[in-house]
């Protein structure tokens, strides 16, 4: 089972309250991320991503999470590196990492991203190959993003 919450208009502290238990029960849920934080892998407005639950323990780096800050807004990156039980995160679109970020502050986990109406599996090796490379190439995307946009304004896109 799965649905669709449209995070703009519910606060997060209570529309994450009424969902854990659905995700604790095995239910996955729908999200459109808002923003280019997560650009390339999540487009606002064209991707979503399919949330579920994951022990901390069988989280890795290159997962997408949504996670809770202290101030109670609820984010979506990826995982860059596990260090001391503390997970460090950074956004596709992003050079700066955040963290620590601890398993209590970890809601739910990417199973799938939705695109164009095509399912992708987070867990499968084309996926996780481009996702490893987008975090290893993190000092240098600024510039890549800048290129690409430069070259699909010349090709009028």
């Amino acid at each position: 089972m799965s649905g669709t919450i449209d995070s703009g208009r519910v606060p997060a502290e209570v529309w994450i309250q009424a969902v854990e238990p659905l995700l604790a029960q095995g239910h996955c849920f729908r999200v459109c991320p808002k923003g280019d934080s997560m650009f390339p892998f999540l487009i606002s407005g064209r991707d979503s991503a399919l949330l579920g639950k994951k022990p901390p323990e069988a989280l890795r780096r290159g997962d997408i999470v949504l996670f809770q800050r202290p101030d109670g807004s609820l984010i979506l990156h990826r995982i860059i590196r596990r260090k001391n039980g503390a997970f460090y995160i950074v956004g596709d679109n992003e050079t700066d990492i955040e963290g620590p970020v601890y398993a209590g502050q970890i809601k739910a986990a990417a199973v799938s991203i939705v695109r164009d109406g095509r399912e992708i599996d987070c867990a499968a090796r084309g996926y996780r190959f481009c996702s490893g490379l987008w975090l290893a190439l993190r000092r240098y995307r600024p510039a890549i993003v800048r290129l690409r946009t430069a070259l699909y304004k010349k090709r009028g896109r």
